[in-house]
């Protein structure tokens, strides 16, 4: 077959809306709540879809009963429609930097314990200064913060680990503590080890600390005896409160109101980093890196150190 009778796609067939509509189809899980989103009908975020499906000749999505999902040729191009909207955000943050606007997007992935306690307060001062710039929050734990950063879907991540693909900085520390009822037989002690808190019933954060407090009680000859695992700081904090078990936690995750809850340092001492993680060899968008160059700031006044 002679080259110029090789079927192909044009780029033109394909647009940034349709890719647009992809990815809210997807994200909300069927057209009626992605066409809410996006301000417009469900016909015609159904016609698309549709529209696209005929450009690539294939079917990206799935309609059930369950609502609707991608197909697996569908997964492999919203990855792709994800990278391709968010590069041309890039376009328009870079432009508006080059122009002296200050304005664009920014996407944090944070640990909750930072989302909460570390981020409103640099966050408001942020946005006095560039009130220009969108943020977009994004809570998770560990694992999940590192692999936003790592697929793109957020500019910087605030997290304790460190993935050896990522570029990583302190910009904060705290202390693990440790939490009991306030009636607890441990309630009184001015200390306590790790091993102090081996025959009691363990309730553990699924926040993403979990393997650091594994280590300390394998280190002390002990094993945590885990009777829950809560992802919820807000339940976790309960459930102490109700005496179902005690807990560790860096003290950023503290909450505010501690009414029945007693607060007891470590001996010795577990301190925690938090760390700012971007992709290596990738150049920030502006947002990302006036933000980032604003923590560096509070750091270095002591602003980023933090009180249990």
């Amino acid at each position: 077959m002679p080259i110029d009778e090789i079927p192909s796609i044009s780029v033109s067939n394909i647009t940034l809306g349709q890719l647009r509509v992809l990815v809210a189809v997807v994200d909300a899980g069927g057209f009626t709540a992605a066409a809410k989103r996006l301000g417009m009908t469900q016909s015609a975020a159904s016609q698309t879809i549709r529209a696209l499906e005929g450009a690539v000749g294939v079917a990206l999505v799935s309609r059930g009963r369950q609502g609707v999902a991608p197909t697996e040729i569908g997964l492999r191009v919203l990855s792709d429609a994800r990278a391709a909207l968010r590069a041309v955000e890039r376009v328009h943050e870079h432009c508006a930097s080059w122009a002296g606007l200050d304005k664009g997007t920014l996407r944090i992935g944070s640990v909750a314990s930072a989302a909460t306690r570390l981020l409103p307060e640099r966050l408001r001062a942020f946005r006095r200064r560039y009130p220009r710039i969108e943020i977009a929050l994004l809570e998770g734990t560990d694992r999940e913060v590192c692999e936003w950063v790592t697929r793109g879907a957020v500019d910087i991540g605030l997290t304790s680990c460190h993935a050896t693909d990522l570029h990583a900085e302190v910009v904060a520390e705290d202390d693990f503590v440790a939490v009991v009822g306030r009636r607890h037989r441990l309630a009184s002690m001015p200390q306590l080890r790790v091993l102090d808190l081996a025959d009691q019933p363990f309730i553990m954060s699924g926040a993403g600390c979990a393997p650091s407090i594994r280590t300390w009680f394998k280190a002390a000859g002990a094993t945590a005896r885990v009777a829950f695992t809560v992802r919820d700081m807000t339940a976790l904090f309960e459930m102490v409160r109700q005496g179902l078990g005690v807990t560790i936690v860096p003290s950023l995750s503290l909450p505010g109101e501690r009414h029945d809850l007693r607060i007891v340092d470590l001996k010795p001492a577990h301190r925690r980093s938090l760390l700012a993680v971007t992709r290596s060899h990738q150049p920030l968008v502006p947002a990302a890196a006036t933000f980032l160059g604003f923590l560096r700031q509070l750091r270095q006044r002591g602003a980023g150190s933090s009180q249990s």
